[in-house]
């Protein structure tokens, strides 16, 4: 049975709907009362986005984040411009942009070839040091550092431009067709239930770096689930919605298979 917004008398934090990006904030604004939201996580459509993300601003705690995938786009149509232009209008303070470096490539035959997600960062805070943000590091120690000049962390950070996160397991390059190419490496791709699912790693270290144990995040475009798998996994309170039952439903079925821990600090 679906847990449709717009007909259920229930809201309960740790809990996905069926319904709209819009739905989602008004059930949200009557029952959330003086909890606000820590971050907002979420691939949502790319264009004529900047109103829907922007209403869940007076929701938003001081300190808050809004991670946003986003595409470069073709000549004349740029939504990763328009939503950097468009959030910067509404308020939001733009600072950084990400890039997700996959291992698996696609494009024309007369241009080159895509290996890439972007991700745009922006704050509700104008003062860096006020936004949430959790130094991401790597698994990869320093090999510099002494006495005079120690390092504040014996493994090395993860930059703006993540590779350290692979959308690929280990298989033989041979088997893949010329259009679902493998560039630097030879493993299998990350293969998502839905179009634009991202691995739940790359998930675990936007929302790790972006929020602290306890903090609320939502999705409320949130496709397959990965981000709110994600909260669960780390100890996060979460809210998401989809429009489309088949994501609502393997959402829920992800879900079901995480067993929520104890809120994890990061260290």
């Amino acid at each position: 049975m679906s847990n449709s917004i717009k007909t259920t008398n229930s809201f309960n934090l740790n809990s996905v709907y069926l319904g709209s990006n819009r739905d989602l904030f008004q059930i949200s604004a009557i029952n959330l009362q003086s909890r606000k939201i820590d971050l907002i996580c979420t691939d949502p459509p790319y264009h004529q986005i900047v109103k829907e993300l922007s209403i869940w601003k007076p929701l938003l705690s001081p300190n808050a984040s809004l991670i946003i995938f986003c595409a470069l786009g073709k000549h004349g149509v740029n939504p990763l411009f328009e939503l950097k232009k468009g959030l910067e209008k509404e308020g939001f303070y733009f600072r950084n942009w990400l890039t997700w470096k996959k291992s698996r490539a696609y494009g024309k035959s007369h241009d080159y070839l895509y290996c890439r997600e972007e991700i745009l960062w922006f704050s509700v805070s104008q003062e860096r040091t006020e936004v949430i943000f959790n130094k991401p590091l790597t698994d990869t120690k320093r090999g510099y550092g002494n006495k005079k000049s120690p390092n504040l962390s014996p493994y090395k950070r993860i930059s703006n431009v993540i590779t350290e996160i692979t959308d690929t397991t280990e298989r033989d390059p041979q088997d893949f067709d010329y259009d679902n190419q493998i560039i630097e490496g030879c493993n299998e791709p990350f293969k998502p239930i839905r179009i634009a699912e991202k691995p739940d790693k790359l998930m675990e270290l936007l929302i790790s770096t972006h929020s602290n144990a306890g903090n609320l995040v939502i999705d409320p475009f949130m496709g397959s689930g990965s981000t709110l798998k994600a909260c669960k996994t780390l100890g996060r309170d979460f809210l998401g919605c989809d429009l489309d039952q088949q994501a609502y439903e393997i959402t829920k079925l992800k879900l079901n298979s995480v067993n929520r821990s104890s809120p994890k600090e990061t260290p």
